[in-house]
């Protein structure tokens, strides 16, 4: 839902519920992330939120529709006896509670990983300094590179590695991790 006279921030609910959140940055990724979306709630049984801001949500782009496109990958993973599925009548909380923060969202980072919702963009062999954003934020970033004219050669140059986050929550520790190698900045 979305309000023109309440500003509102619900990524706190999201996570409350356990739901992983994914944050497109474009039209085109609007299309890619909720298809990515429904496919990692029927992987890991976990509800699926997706963040929009006005600027991406009110504009207008082109977008390039293909069959079989975005390329789904199921990671292998090892689920639970019983799975992961909402089991009826049970009425113990604490199985409910590890399933739902614990196991699904394993499952979820699981397929975030599998899926390369989370990528770094740029990856020079002696990056010093990092960007990292997601959403629009990684639209202004990408469009200030280019203005900056640090293209893949120039990044190289000045040592500018760039992640961009597409499942802002729960974030894939290992791509942070692999991001800030050597690192001796990083700008969030």
């Amino acid at each position: 839902s979305k309000s023109s006279t309440v500003a509102c921030y619900s990524d706190i609910l999201f996570e409350s519920m356990g739901a992983p959140l994914l944050y497109p940055g474009s039209v085109q990724e609007i299309l890619e992330f909720g298809l990515h979306g429904i496919a990692m709630s029927r992987f890991s049984s976990a509800m699926v939120g997706m963040k929009l801001v006005g600027e991406i949500v009110e504009s207008a782009g082109t977008v390039q529709l293909q069959a079989g496109q975005p390329e789904i990958v199921l990671p292998d993973f090892d689920f639970p006896p019983g799975g992961l599925a909402i089991r009826p009548m049970e009425m113990a909380l604490i199985p409910v509670e590890e399933r739902v923060f614990h196991q699904r969202l394993y499952a979820a980072l699981a397929y975030a990983k599998a899926n390369r919702l989370n990528r770094i963009v740029l990856n020079p062999r002696q990056a010093r300094i990092g960007i990292v954003s997601a959403g629009k934020a990684w639209q202004d970033v990408r469009k200030a590179l280019f203005d900056l004219g640090i293209d893949e050669q120039r990044a190289e140059e000045l040592g500018v590695r760039a992640l961009q986050i597409g499942m802002v929550w729960p974030v894939e520790p290992g791509i942070v991790r692999e991001f800030a190698q050597g690192l001796e900045t990083i700008v969030v």
